[in-house]
Parts: C-alpha cells; structure tokens; sequence
C-alpha cells in the first residue's frame, strides 16, 4: 500500500445570528492508496484512494465579532469581509496560503438566506469554500461537538444533552458515547427583543418576541423603556421555552416557536451543558440588578 501525508492550512468562519468568528488549523491529510485497506480510511472502493486527517492543530483563533446587519434582514458584506481581512492580518496568514475552508450559517442569519451574499464577501479568502445554511438539527449536532459535550459522553460513558442559546433560535442534542441520538431547536435567543444600551429603549421586536410578549400579556412595545421587571417576566418565560426544549415536551406557546418536533429523548438523567453567549453566562453570571445590567449587549 502507498501511504502519502500532506500538511495542508484551512479555515472556518462561523456566522451566526449575534456573533461572528474565523479559526485557522493546520490539517495534516493521510493518503493511501491499496488493496488493502487504508488504517483512517472510510472508502469501500479496494483501489480508491482513501484521504483522512492524520492530525489537526489550532493556528489561530479570532476574537468574537458583532455579526455586522444591514437592518435586521442583511448581513453586511462589505464589513464582514474586512473584519475577516483584519483576522487574517492578525494572524499573519496570507489568503493565498489557504487552500480549503467552511463557512457555517446560523440562527436567524440562516434564514435570512445570506448564503450567496456571504460567499461574495469571502470567495478571495480561501482556495476551496463550502458554505453551509445551517438547518436546525445540523446545527444542534454542530453546537454539541463544538461545546466537547460530544466528546464528554465518550470519555466518561454518559448521555450528555447540550443546549445551545444563540442570538435568534436555541438548540438541543443528546450524544451518548459521540454519537447523536436526538436533537430539537426553538426559535427565540438573545437577540429577538434588542434594547439601546444608551437609553434603555426597545429598538427592536423579532416575531419570537412578540410571540412571548403576548403570552406573558405584557403591552411593551418598540419605543418603550421596560422595567427590570418586565425583562424578568419576558426572560422567565424565555427559561420555561427551555425546560421545554430539555424535556421533549410543549405548550401553546412553545409550540409556536418550534423548528423541530421536540426531542424524542428527554434530558432527565444526563449531564448538561450549556453552551453559546447565554451558556457563557451560566457558567459565569454576572449581578443582574438593574436594566442596566441586562442590557449591555443591547
């Protein structure tokens, strides 16, 4: 059998509904080529040649980006291409040193169908893009191997069910030894309700909102300056949407915000994760005293 290697510089850019980030790895590519078959191959073909990555390192990983909109239906491409020009320069790679790479598109930047716009916006940054529109299972599988809850099931033997609160839709999925068992996600995240940081006005409703707002029977609308406890009431009901997501179970108004059936396998019993912005805030909460501090991402 011949047996080749090559060491090649890829990237991933992941665009989502709040945020936006750009990592590049170094890939090494094991290439063999027999009747025999290849130790990391997955071809069934005896002479086909089976490609796989040996090995895969971080060579650099950006800051976290605002996701730059036109409105709340666009994604800039003209600013998001120069916030990846400006990663690129920080990390002291040039594009034409890149010879493949991803772009994933998530959330509510997903349905905006953006998927053209934003392979404009990045067609000179890399030799071979895929871009991807992320639908909501794929990106439950996605948000579960990013957190390590994927890989937590392996190494402890365990059922793990990871849940992924963006800035427009929130995502579920149970893995037990890797493999993905179940997923489900529901549309409503940090983003649906936007707020000024200056002035605590509401700048911005999405539908989800709105969905909420009528259940919980509050009259606050674009232009007002909600209460402390109003947020509360809106964020109360946005936590009982994901005891829903958890357990596989529904309402009236869950049942409205669904993108998937819900999940066949409850996470009664499993270990938790929580990832995306609000899971970063689980794992490291912050006083929420005042609007004040509710709204400093606006």
């Amino acid at each position: 059998m011949a047996q080749d290697t090559r060491r090649i510089l890829s990237v991933g850019i992941d665009v989502g509904t709040s945020t936006t980030q750009i990592i590049f790895s170094n890939l090494t590519l094991s290439t063999g080529v027999a009747g025999g078959a290849h130790p990391l191959s997955r071809a069934s073909a005896p002479a086909a040649p089976a490609v796989a990555i040996a090995e895969k390192s971080i060579a650099y990983r950006s800051e976290i980006h605002p996701t730059p909109l036109l409105g709340a239906d666009e994604v800039d491409a003209t600013a998001l291409e120069e916030i990846l020009r400006q990663e690129y320069r920080r990390a002291g790679i040039a594009p034409e040193t890149v010879e493949t790479g991803a772009v994933i598109i998530t959330g509510e930047t997903a349905k905006k169908k953006n998927a053209d716009t934003i392979l404009d916006a990045v067609s000179a940054l890399a030799g071979d893009f895929v871009v991807t529109v992320a639908g909501p299972h794929l990106e439950s599988m996605i948000s579960g191997r990013g957190s390590g809850a994927a890989t937590y099931s392996v190494e402890h033997f365990c059922t793990v069910t990871n849940i992924d609160i963006g800035g427009g839709s929130a995502n579920s999925a149970v893995f037990r030894q890797g493999e993905l068992l179940a997923s489900a996600a529901m549309n409503y995240g940090g983003r649906i309700l936007q707020l000024d940081p200056a002035t605590g006005h509401i700048t911005h409703i999405a539908e989800p909102a709105q969905h909420i707002l009528n259940a919980i029977q509050s009259p606050i609308k674009i232009g007002d300056t909600p209460t402390l406890a109003q947020l509360r009431r809106f964020t109360d009901r946005m936590a009982a949407l994901t005891v829903h997501l958890l357990a596989g179970t529904t309402d009236a108004p869950a049942e409205a915000l669904m993108l998937t059936a819900p999940s066949p396998i409850p996470a009664t019993g499993t270990t938790l994760f929580f990832s995306g912005g609000i899971g970063h805030y689980f794992y490291h909460p912050r006083p929420l005293n005042s609007v004040a501090e509710v709204i400093i991402h606006g």
